[in-house]
């Protein structure tokens, strides 16, 4: 009874031994037997890679050199930092932050947060120096721009002022023109071609003084009076030290019996040369006369036509006056006291012009 289990177990044996002489050909252990699948030969920097049946050794690196994959094939070794590597398929870099340039930190380390610094340091070719510039809204500071020309987002033909830290092209001052200009003459509001009021200029060598109009606007009366008075608007100011010449254009009617006299009023220690054109008090000839000072006792007599026939009465004169400021003043009355009035009618005028 013990033959046949004999059989059975010298069967197994036989099944055994032959499967394990399959497995372990050419001394190599199977990797399901926990083998490598090959006849290896280990080298100091190699590493150990798997087939579909087998494991093998890579070939020995490269110090500072990266393990790139073969896919199902072995690994090889790539150098990062050398020229022409290239990649076949897409890198990605879980640490970093997507559509970021690359650079290095000062550990060596790759970083995609880079300042205006870190791009300079990297560029050995560029111009200027701070921040980086982008098109929107830039703040630039002392840019030359060669060639180029460049337009703000600005109407056109207007000048520019800074105000504050932004361009304008509005509310631009005479004062704002002033303090742009290094070179300019004279003060004051910018002047233009029409009807520019100038004080004191010198154009071309030539001083252009200021001439002066006043013209009476309305009639003045004296009746019954031969008491001198100052006329109500024929006045002119003069600053001290100043020197005008003069002339007066007198449109006055009155009584032939009432006639009219008149006088000039100076500043204090002004000195005056002045004469006058007119019609004798008799009315029978043209009157003429000059004095070289002015006041009350220095009078010219002149004569009427009429109540309301006028006549026409003009003065020339030079006033200097010294260092008094006054004015000087038409003063009038009649020649003869007559209750018929003398009148210096309106638009009669004083015309100055400063010589001095």
């Amino acid at each position: 009874m013990q033959r046949p289990l004999l059989k059975i177990g010298a069967v197994s044996a036989l099944l055994l031994i032959l499967t394990c002489s399959a497995l372990y050909s050419a001394n190599v252990t199977p990797l399901q037997l926990g083998g490598t699948g090959a006849s290896l030969t280990a080298s100091a920097g190699s590493i150990p890679y798997s087939t579909s049946s087998a494991l093998g050794m890579s070939s020995v690196g490269t110090s500072g050199y990266f393990l790139r994959s073969g896919g199902t094939g072995a690994p090889t070794w790539l150098n990062l930092l050398g020229t022409n590597n290239t990649w076949s398929t897409t890198q990605t870099y879980s640490a970093l932050t997507a559509s970021r340039l690359l650079a290095t930190d000062g550990s060596k380390q790759l970083t995609n947060t880079i300042t205006s610094a870190n791009l300079a340091a990297s560029v050995s070719d560029e111009t200027g120096s701070g921040e980086v510039v982008f098109a929107s809204a830039p703040t630039m500071t002392n840019p030359t721009i060669a060639g180029v020309a460049v337009y703000f987002n600005l109407p056109p033909n207007r000048l520019l002022t800074l105000n504050g830290s932004s361009w304008s092209d509005t509310a631009i001052s005479s004062a704002n023109m002033a303090a742009s200009v290094t070179d300019e003459t004279g003060t004051g509001a910018a002047v233009f071609a029409n009807s520019p009021a100038l004080v004191t200029p010198t154009i071309n060598g030539v001083t252009t003084l200021p001439t002066t109009v006043i013209v009476k606007s309305a009639d003045e009366t004296v009746t019954s009076s031969t008491s001198l008075q100052d006329d109500n608007h024929l006045t002119l100011s003069i600053a001290a030290n100043e020197t005008w010449s003069f002339d007066l254009t007198l449109f006055q009617t009155g009584a032939t019996s009432g006639d009219l006299k008149l006088a000039l009023a100076i500043p204090s220690g002004a000195a005056i040369t002045w004469g006058y054109v007119g019609w004798l008090t008799s009315g029978v000839a043209p009157a003429t006369a000059a004095f070289n000072a002015g006041g009350d006792a220095n009078v010219a007599a002149l004569g009427s036509f009429g109540a309301s026939t006028f006549d026409i009465v003009q003065i020339y004169g030079v006033c200097a006056n010294s260092t008094n400021a006054g004015s000087l003043t038409l003063r009038w009355a009649q020649n003869s006291s007559d209750g018929t009035a003398t009148t210096i009618r309106a638009r009669s005028f004083l015309r100055a012009q400063k010589v001095s």
